[in-house]
């Protein structure tokens, strides 16, 4: 089992159980216990594969961290808040903004949407969709926009923005 996978069959039990349908409890707590537990898809340094057979899944470190937050926002929303979890990921430089968005939601679930760390996750999220909004880009996009520097993905996404920009007249060639 993955970390990912199971956190979000537990969702879809959740939204099932809320919806009326009958849900054995039984499932809902052993997929929490798996959450709990260490391993799972974690992100170690290794990719997951072994490079021969191919069967194992194949993990970056942004992904894996994007996993993590999406569980403990599943967990959060069945009741096994975690928020010491939860603010040891924020810190985390390569947490991917849709991690962020999990993670404020745990937060919030786990202490109050007022709390410091979630107003910071917040503001930071809301902040970054306003830069991308001055240059048009959509907000889906802006979700999967990698943090680093060094990133090919952050340098090409800066330079559509820059084309666009000059395209709309927000700058001179």
């Amino acid at each position: 089992p993955e970390k990912y996978y199971t956190a979000y069959a537990l969702w879809g039990l959740h939204l099932a159980k809320k919806a009326g349908y009958k849900v054995d409890q039984t499932r809902i707590n052993d997929g929490l216990a798996y959450l709990k537990r260490d391993g799972g898809d974690s992100y170690d340094g290794d990719d997951g594969g072994d490079g021969e057979d191919g069967d194992e899944p194949q993990h970056n470190e942004q992904g894996a961290l994007g996993s993590e937050a999406f569980a403990l926002y599943v967990r959060a929303m069945l009741g096994d808040k975690d928020p010491q979890s939860a603010t040891t990921l924020i810190g985390l430089p390569k947490l991917p903004i849709y991690g962020k968005a999990f993670l404020a939601r745990a937060l919030a679930a786990g202490t109050s949407a007022k709390d410091p760390a979630v107003v910071s996750l917040i503001g930071g999220l809301l902040a970054r969709l306003a830069r991308a909004a001055a240059f048009g880009l959509p907000a889906a996009v802006v979700a999967f926009l990698p943090r680093d520097d060094d990133s090919v993905g952050l340098r090409h996404a800066r330079s559509l923005l820059l084309r666009r920009a000059v395209r709309s007249r927000h700058l001179s060639p």
